[in-house]
This record gives structure tokens, sequence and C-alpha cells, in this order.
């Protein structure tokens, strides 16, 4: 089913014959649920076992599978009835937060974990958002900053669906602490920014080029050493500022080889000749 699925979606790009084919697996997997469906029945009134035991065992061991799951996870899964309280707080919820679920239940999700200054912008009640649908934050995956028991504010990513219950709305958040990988990011926003000030602000001549001659970077004092503005050098072929073209070549030779090049004197030709 999982291949046919795969199939119908690639049709538009590849055509019909994949079509065709997805439409087949489809058949052939539905075939099979079918004859697995009736030799499951089979057993059971062979065993003599009542059907609708059997279909309760079925969904309880469902239901048991899906506890063990939202038990388990390391991403915190809060489940908020149609008015925004909580109904489920699951243990990856409880280290996240530092509340406990019996802490939790029967309280408004906002007032838990959304700081104050957000508290006018964000509404967490299913209603909401069903009623915005895709303009909201169902079914979409957005990051924001929510809060701890002890008030300290972290980042988050954070999923939410909603969908119609026979007591009304419920709405289930997935949130995944992102403190790690924003601190990463900032880490290489901060390297990044130092290496272009000691690019930039280098008294030698730095520049970066692809092997056959386009420059990609070079600072201001590669303008000084050649005469050509930084704006200039990328449009030209780096090879052309050679006054022997056959010193290009060598130079590439002994980088090919040997990995890197130090102190390798050549002639270039200024912007002036």
């Amino acid at each position: 089913i999982a291949i046919g699925l795969s199939a119908v979606f690639l049709q538009k790009a590849v055509g019909s014959p994949i079509g065709w084919a997805g439409r087949c697996a489809q058949y052939v997997g539905g075939m099979y649920l079918v004859i697995a469906v009736l030799t499951a029945t089979g057993y059971i009134r062979a065993k003599g076992i009542p059907l609708e035991r059997a279909m309760a065992e079925l969904f309880r061991d469902v239901e048991e599978h899906y506890r063990d799951l939202v038990e388990t996870v390391t991403d915190a899964i809060i489940a908020t009835d149609h008015e925004g309280r909580v109904v489920l707080w699951n243990p990856a919820a409880e280290r996240m937060f530092g509340y406990t679920r019996d802490e939790v239940l029967g309280s408004l999700l906002i007032d838990l974990i959304v700081p104050g200054r957000h508290a006018d912008t964000i509404r967490m009640a299913p209603d909401y958002f069903a009623e915005k649908g895709r303009d909201g934050l169902v079914g979409e995956r957005t990051e924001m900053e929510v809060k701890r028991k002890d008030g300290r504010e972290f980042p988050v990513e954070l999923s939410v669906s909603a969908r119609r219950t026979a007591a009304g709305w419920l709405g289930t958040s997935v949130m995944r602490d992102i403190t790690e990988h924003k601190r990463v990011q900032e880490a290489l926003r901060e390297s990044e920014e130092r290496y272009r000030a000691l690019f930039e602000q280098s008294p030698i001549g730095i520049g970066i080029a692809r092997p056959d001659g386009p420059v990609i970077a070079a600072n201001k004092a590669i303008e000084a050493i050649t005469g050509y503005s930084v704006e200039e050098l990328r449009k030209i072929n780096l090879a052309d500022t050679y006054e022997n073209p056959r010193d290009r070549d060598a130079l590439l030779d002994t980088l090919a080889r040997d990995g890197s090049v130090t102190n390798y004197a050549v002639r270039l030709k200024r912007k002036d000749g």
C-alpha cells in the first residue's frame, strides 16, 4: 500500500504507467488486507472466540501501544479540551516544564506555558485552532518561546492538531525543546561574524576562487594589491591576472598533488598592466 501511495504521488511527474502501478499496488495491498481479515476471522471462529471479544482485545492492544508511545517519547505531548484546559500531559512534558501531571490537569495551558507578554496574541483553545484552520497553528510547525514552572523561558518547535470529538474539539500539541539547536546556530553565527571581520580587516590580501578561475570572494587588501575592486574581481577570471599563465597551471598541479600550497611565488598583473 505504501508503495502504491508513493507511486500515485509520482504520477504527475513520471506519467500514467506509474499511476497504473500505484493503483495495482493498492489493489494488491487491499486484497492482502481482505485475506488477512478473513483468515483472522476464520481463526477466531475456529477457536470459538466471540468476535466482539476479539475486536475489544484488538482495540485494547492498539490503545496500549498508543499509551506506551505517549509515555515514552522525548517530545512533550499535551492535549487540551475545547476550553484550552489540559487533559493529557505526558512524562516528557513533566520534564520539560517542571509541572507534574496532577498539577496541570484542568488548568489552562496558556497560563502554564505562555509568557505573559505573548498571552494576548497566542490562544491555545482547540475551538480557535479549528476556526482558524491552516491560517492558524493547526497543521503548521512553528517556533515559539515558552516558560517553565520556575519562569525560565526557552524555545520550542511546536506542532498542533485539532479534531472534533463527542465532547467537543480536542487539541494536541507536540513540543520539542530546541535550546541546544538555537545555541549551536548562535555559535555558528558568531563564528561566521568573527571570520568575516578577520577576512575583511586583514592587511594581507585574501581571496577565494574556484580552480577554473572565477573569484568567489576577496577582501579589501586585494584591491590595493591588484588595483581591481572586489566587484571587478568577481567579473573576471583569476587566471587573467597572472603574468605567465603557465604559473597558474603549475600552482594548480601542486595544489592537486599536495592538497595545499604555502609561500608559492608568482608574478601577477595589476589592473593598469
